[in-house]
């Protein structure tokens, strides 16, 4: 479907995607917080990715109780990222933010402060982000306050996309204005088979392209859990996707706008940061194939004894 651009945009000032695969732990939380914000413009656009547990009864309840909830559920998994972008095309706002089940504003005043960003002229404004452990029985113990701080000391572009190569890929979670989501949603798209790293190339050419703002003061508190993606990745997947990303990354900052010093800079170090991640992923590899092999061998039954 064409993807609606800020000026054909007839809904809510914001949209906000939340695809969602069995989150019924924790998807109260999250929606009881977003249905407090002092920012009331937006909707939610919450797609249920074929879940098995009781996330289809808790869309069904919110979208009943705030007409501002939409809820649809898949008839098929859609991928991970196919959720992502099916939120995204299907909403209607001028500003967009995606939204993972797990995770939720510390803030009644988040959008706006993000907002706010976005009013000014910013093309993406991201938050602070708290780190937690999330159990199985949905309750929560703090890891890592502050996670993204070293954002204070970025002011330019070039500052910005330096920090960025650090890892994390939280600034997807915070606020767009559509228009860029769309320019750099291809990327997003080409990359969504992977099993892993999917929104790298999305995130740092948002980065290196656009007006990003920092807004220090607000807090997204990520919950990690063992069912995330990229835990459930096996070795050899990880190194599969984190080669092709390696490997199609430097373009970015080829075809930025920047001088061609800071260029060199930047993809020395896209080097510095990949390298020593590649080699511990091969090492992984080998290591898990290895096991493998000691154990088809260790586990293989005893021949019988001659007779």
């Amino acid at each position: 479907m064409p993807i609606r651009t800020e000026d054909s945009s007839p809904g809510p000032r914001l949209s906000i995607g939340l695809p969602v695969y069995n989150g019924a732990r924790s998807l109260r939380r999250t929606l009881d917080l977003l249905r407090q914000q002092t920012f009331t413009d937006f909707e939610v656009l919450l797609s249920d990715n074929a879940s098995t547990d009781e996330t289809a009864a808790i869309g069904e309840e919110y979208a009943a109780l705030d007409s501002r909830v939409r809820y649809v559920r898949q008839p098929r998994n859609l991928g991970a990222i196919g959720n992502f972008i099916y939120v995204f095309e299907q909403s209607e706002g001028r500003y967009f933010s995606w939204m993972a089940c797990d995770d939720f504003y510390e803030t009644p005043t988040h959008l706006d402060l993000l907002r706010a960003q976005l009013d000014a002229g910013a093309g993406l404004a991201f938050p602070n982000v708290n780190l937690l452990d999330l159990a199985p029985d949905g309750s929560i113990t703090m890891r890592e306050h502050h996670h993204l701080s070293r954002f204070r000391e970025a002011t330019t572009r070039y500052d910005l996309s330096r920090m960025i190569l650090r890892g994390a890929s939280h600034p997807v979670y915070g606020m767009f204005r559509r228009e860029v989501i769309a320019r750099h949603l291809p990327y997003l798209i080409a990359d969504a088979g992977w099993s892993c790293f999917n929104e790298g190339r999305f995130v740092q050419r948002v980065f290196a392209q656009e007006r990003c703002a920092f807004v220090a003061d607000a807090y997204l508190n990520v919950c990690l859990h063992p069912g995330s993606v990229s835990r459930r990745a096996r070795p050899h997947q990880l190194l599969r996707d984190f080669a092709r990303y390696t490997w199609l990354a430097p373009q970015i900052y080829l075809e930025a706008q920047f001088t061609p010093e800071e260029k060199i800079k930047l993809l020395g170090a896209l080097g510095a940061r990949h390298a020593p991640y590649l080699g511990y992923l091969c090492a992984c590899v080998v290591a898990e194939r290895a096991r493998r092999a000691y154990a088809s061998v260790t586990l293989r039954p005893n021949p019988p004894p001659p007779a």
